[in-house]
């Protein structure tokens, strides 16, 4: 009976088992003797040079040539890591913004500004993003627009005589806050969402948004 052959490239096996910890290697030896014990006959290991005019080992190289570049999980779909996380990813913002709707709908309250991604959670849980800056960019800081809205006050106007003292007046027009914002180095994006996402300019914002609070605590006699 022919005596069955694994050719496998030497380097990249010596490269994973050598990273990996004492009970990994004990582990991975393992499985490597479980696969071969089902081989009926005897079984010999060697070492075979790269590219030596074997077409199996040819067609490893060629193979994981190709799952290096496209990072393939499939050789059948030929679906990349990237394509799967960016679909979970995808699919998780899409429930969770399903459940924020319905959970919104049952508050009670008006929402101006709307932006909720799994990172954002993971920020806020880690503190990186404060309370103030989370109800700034969803809308919940209490302006005198959001209270209007709300049925709380009787007028939207701001205390500087603005029409309407909402979140973006506040935030880049309001005379009563140019000193908090002339903090914000190249100030205050146009998008609100970026207050959350800009990893440079992160700890300005949040100062930003802790002033505006504090302020807007202070008008309704909170402080």
């Amino acid at each position: 009976m022919a005596c069955p052959y694994l050719r496998i490239p030497k380097a990249p096996v010596l490269k994973i088992l050598s990273s990996r910890a004492s009970t990994a290697r004990w582990d991975k030896a393992r499985q490597i003797y479980l696969s071969l014990s089902e081989i009926p006959g005897r079984v010999s290991l060697r070492w075979v040079p790269g590219h030596s005019s074997i077409s199996a080992n040819e067609r490893a190289d060629e193979l994981a040539a190709k799952g290096a570049s496209m990072r393939e999980v499939s050789a059948e779909t030929e679906i990349s890591v990237r394509t799967l996380r960016r679909y979970c990813g995808e699919a998780g913002r899409l429930s969770l913004r399903k459940w924020w709707s319905d959970k919104r709908a049952s508050l009670g309250t008006s929402v101006n500004d709307f932006f909720y991604c799994a990172s954002h959670a993971r920020l806020w849980i880690r503190g990186e993003v404060t309370a103030a800056s989370s109800a700034v960019v969803f809308g919940r800081a209490p302006t005198p627009a959001h209270l209007y809205r709300c049925g709380v006050v009787n007028s939207p106007e701001c205390d500087c005589g603005a029409p309407v003292g909402n979140t973006r007046h506040y935030l880049f027009s309001c005379p009563l806050l140019q000193q908090a914002r002339s903090r914000v180095k190249g100030g205050v994006p146009n998008h609100l969402y970026k207050l959350i996402v800009d990893l440079k300019r992160r700890k300005s914002f949040n100062q930003l948004c802790s002033a505006l609070m504090r302020y807007l605590d202070a008008r309704r006699g909170l402080l």
